[in-house]
């Protein structure tokens, strides 16, 4: 029974590596997403619609307070190419400006992925 104790705090202590989320890209990785064309009510938009683009590393929740990429103009963003390696999660919000207030959405779903690093070296010689 103490053996039994010993062996479930021994695992409760050792550290377990969490499985990778999302797809594996590189650096010049992608972001897209369908443009918003309407209002929360049902009315259509008339005016123009810029993205924030917010990353977080690892899998949270809810994004960060400041976004990576702000006001951009397309669909798609490059959010990769200022990234570390590693687990990140995405998200994108939409903004209009009208009469000087600004109104963003809110966040799309998270979408989580991981930025790999590059393969070693082969055949590395020294005469």
């Amino acid at each position: 029974m103490l053996l039994r104790g010993v062996l479930m705090l021994l695992l409760l202590l050792v550290p377990v590596a969490a499985a990778a989320v999302g797809p594996l890209v590189g650096k010049d990785c992608a972001a897209s997403w369908s443009p918003v064309t309407t209002f929360t009510d049902g009315t259509a938009i008339t005016i123009p619609v810029s993205y924030n683009v917010y990353v977080a590393p690892g899998t949270p929740s809810a994004p960060p307070g400041v976004p990576l990429l702000a006001g951009v103009t397309s669909t798609a963003a490059q959010p990769c190419l200022a990234l570390p390696v590693g687990q990140h999660t995405v998200w994108v919000t939409a903004v209009v400006v009208f009469t000087g207030s600004r109104s963003e959405s809110a966040p799309s779903a998270p979408f989580p992925f991981v930025l790999g690093a590059p393969v070693a070296p082969q055949g590395v010689l020294v005469k």
